[in-house]
Protein backbone atom coordinates (compact mmCIF):
# COMPACT_ATOMS: atom_id res chain seq x y z
CA UNK A 1 0.00 0.00 0.00
CA UNK A 2 2.81 2.41 0.90
CA UNK A 3 4.54 1.66 -2.41
CA UNK A 4 1.35 2.47 -4.30
CA UNK A 5 1.01 5.82 -2.50
CA UNK A 6 4.66 6.66 -3.18
CA UNK A 7 4.19 5.78 -6.87
CA UNK A 8 1.25 8.19 -7.10
CA UNK A 9 3.18 10.96 -5.34
CA UNK A 10 6.20 10.35 -7.57
CA UNK A 11 4.06 10.43 -10.71
CA UNK A 12 2.30 13.62 -9.61
CA UNK A 13 5.55 15.43 -8.84
CA UNK A 14 7.10 14.34 -12.12
CA UNK A 15 4.36 16.08 -14.11
CA UNK A 16 5.67 19.61 -14.71
CA UNK A 17 2.35 20.84 -16.09
CA UNK A 18 0.59 20.00 -12.80
CA UNK A 19 2.93 21.99 -10.58
CA UNK A 20 3.58 25.66 -11.08
CA UNK A 21 7.27 25.82 -10.25
CA UNK A 22 7.06 29.55 -9.51
CA UNK A 23 5.10 28.80 -6.34
CA UNK A 24 6.68 25.49 -5.37
CA UNK A 25 9.33 26.84 -2.97
CA UNK A 26 7.10 29.35 -1.12
CA UNK A 27 4.39 26.69 -0.92
CA UNK A 28 6.86 24.14 0.39
CA UNK A 29 8.13 26.63 2.96
CA UNK A 30 4.56 27.37 4.10
CA UNK A 31 3.76 23.65 4.38
CA UNK A 32 6.87 23.03 6.48
CA UNK A 33 6.09 25.92 8.86
CA UNK A 34 2.46 24.87 9.26
CA UNK A 35 3.40 21.22 9.76
CA UNK A 36 5.85 22.10 12.54
CA UNK A 37 3.43 24.43 14.33
CA UNK A 38 -0.02 22.90 13.93
CA UNK A 39 -0.81 20.20 11.40
CA UNK A 40 0.47 16.66 11.81
CA UNK A 41 1.66 16.38 8.20
CA UNK A 42 4.27 13.64 7.73
CA UNK A 43 7.00 16.12 6.87
CA UNK A 44 9.64 13.37 6.74
CA UNK A 45 7.90 11.84 3.72
CA UNK A 46 7.63 15.24 2.06
CA UNK A 47 11.28 15.95 2.78
CA UNK A 48 12.51 12.59 1.45
CA UNK A 49 10.33 12.76 -1.65
CA UNK A 50 11.15 16.35 -2.55
CA UNK A 51 14.87 15.83 -2.01
CA UNK A 52 14.75 12.64 -4.07
CA UNK A 53 12.87 14.38 -6.88
CA UNK A 54 14.90 17.62 -6.79
CA UNK A 55 16.27 17.00 -10.27
CA UNK A 56 12.73 16.72 -11.71
CA UNK A 57 11.77 20.04 -10.13
CA UNK A 58 14.90 21.70 -11.52
CA UNK A 59 15.84 22.95 -8.07
CA UNK A 60 19.24 22.55 -6.56
CA UNK A 61 19.67 20.42 -3.51
CA UNK A 62 21.05 23.31 -1.38
CA UNK A 63 17.95 25.39 -2.20
CA UNK A 64 15.61 22.67 -0.94
CA UNK A 65 17.76 22.10 2.13
CA UNK A 66 17.58 25.84 2.93
CA UNK A 67 13.79 25.78 2.53
CA UNK A 68 13.48 22.90 5.00
CA UNK A 69 15.96 24.47 7.44
CA UNK A 70 14.25 27.86 7.39
CA UNK A 71 10.74 26.38 7.55
CA UNK A 72 11.55 24.14 10.51
CA UNK A 73 13.41 26.89 12.37
CA UNK A 74 10.63 29.43 11.83
CA UNK A 75 7.99 26.86 12.79
CA UNK A 76 9.75 26.14 16.08
CA UNK A 77 9.98 29.87 16.82
CA UNK A 78 6.30 30.41 16.06
CA UNK A 79 5.51 27.60 18.50
CA UNK A 80 7.78 29.22 21.09
CA UNK A 81 5.95 32.52 20.68
CA UNK A 82 2.58 30.82 21.01
CA UNK A 83 3.65 29.05 24.18
CA UNK A 84 5.29 32.15 25.66
CA UNK A 85 2.51 34.65 25.00
CA UNK A 86 -0.56 32.44 25.16
CA UNK A 87 0.42 30.08 27.97
CA UNK A 88 -2.53 31.01 30.17
CA UNK A 89 -5.00 30.75 27.29
CA UNK A 90 -3.57 27.46 26.02
CA UNK A 91 -3.21 25.78 29.39
CA UNK A 92 -6.88 24.76 29.82
CA UNK A 93 -7.00 23.52 26.21
CA UNK A 94 -3.76 21.53 26.60
CA UNK A 95 -4.93 20.08 29.92
CA UNK A 96 -8.12 18.89 28.26
CA UNK A 97 -6.36 17.51 25.15
CA UNK A 98 -3.59 15.77 27.10
CA UNK A 99 -5.95 14.71 29.90
CA UNK A 100 -3.79 16.20 32.63
CA UNK A 101 -4.62 17.85 35.91
CA UNK A 102 -3.06 21.26 36.67
CA UNK A 103 -0.62 19.57 39.06
CA UNK A 104 0.40 17.06 36.40
CA UNK A 105 0.90 19.94 33.95
CA UNK A 106 3.27 21.68 36.37
CA UNK A 107 5.17 18.41 36.84
CA UNK A 108 5.49 18.06 33.04
CA UNK A 109 6.84 21.61 32.78
CA UNK A 110 9.42 20.85 35.49
CA UNK A 111 10.41 17.65 33.66
CA UNK A 112 10.69 19.61 30.44
CA UNK A 113 12.93 22.18 32.13
CA UNK A 114 15.13 19.36 33.41
CA UNK A 115 15.58 17.62 30.05
CA UNK A 116 14.90 20.52 27.71
CA UNK A 117 18.15 20.35 25.74
CA UNK A 118 17.74 16.64 24.98
CA UNK A 119 14.07 17.12 24.16
CA UNK A 120 14.81 20.02 21.84
CA UNK A 121 17.71 18.22 20.20
CA UNK A 122 15.95 14.91 19.48
CA UNK A 123 12.26 15.83 19.75
CA UNK A 124 11.94 16.64 16.05
CA UNK A 125 12.52 12.98 15.27
CA UNK A 126 9.37 11.97 17.17
CA UNK A 127 6.25 12.39 14.99
CA UNK A 128 3.48 14.21 16.80
CA UNK A 129 5.80 15.49 19.51
CA UNK A 130 7.49 18.07 17.30
CA UNK A 131 4.33 20.17 17.30
CA UNK A 132 4.51 20.61 21.07
CA UNK A 133 8.25 21.29 21.47
CA UNK A 134 8.18 25.01 20.75
CA UNK A 135 4.99 25.54 22.75
CA UNK A 136 6.45 23.74 25.77
CA UNK A 137 9.66 25.73 25.52
CA UNK A 138 7.71 29.00 25.48
CA UNK A 139 5.31 27.94 28.22
CA UNK A 140 8.20 26.89 30.48
CA UNK A 141 9.76 30.36 29.96
CA UNK A 142 12.95 28.89 28.56
CA UNK A 143 15.57 31.56 27.85
CA UNK A 144 15.25 32.65 24.24
CA UNK A 145 18.98 32.47 23.56
CA UNK A 146 19.13 28.85 24.77
CA UNK A 147 16.02 27.98 22.77
CA UNK A 148 17.33 29.59 19.59
CA UNK A 149 20.68 27.80 19.79
CA UNK A 150 19.19 24.39 20.56
CA UNK A 151 16.48 24.86 17.91
CA UNK A 152 19.18 25.64 15.35
CA UNK A 153 21.16 22.55 16.32
CA UNK A 154 18.13 20.26 16.29
CA UNK A 155 16.89 21.66 12.98
CA UNK A 156 20.29 21.15 11.40
CA UNK A 157 20.52 17.60 12.75
CA UNK A 158 16.97 16.70 11.67
CA UNK A 159 17.11 18.20 8.18
CA UNK A 160 20.67 16.94 7.70
CA UNK A 161 19.78 13.35 8.48
CA UNK A 162 16.79 13.36 6.15
CA UNK A 163 18.82 15.13 3.47
CA UNK A 164 21.37 12.35 3.54
CA UNK A 165 18.60 9.74 3.44
CA UNK A 166 16.84 11.50 0.54
CA UNK A 167 20.09 11.87 -1.36
CA UNK A 168 20.89 8.18 -0.87
CA UNK A 169 17.38 7.17 -2.00
CA UNK A 170 17.65 9.38 -5.08
CA UNK A 171 20.91 7.84 -6.29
Amino acid sequence: MFDNIMQHITWLWQQPQLINLNYALPGLLFIVIISIVILPIPIETLMLTSLTLAKHWHYSLPTLICVFLIGTYVGLHVGYGIGYWLEHLLEPWLLKKLRLSPLQWQIKLVQFKRFRLLILLFGLFIPGFRHVIGILAGASRMRYRTFALSAFMSTTLWVGSFTIAGWLLGR
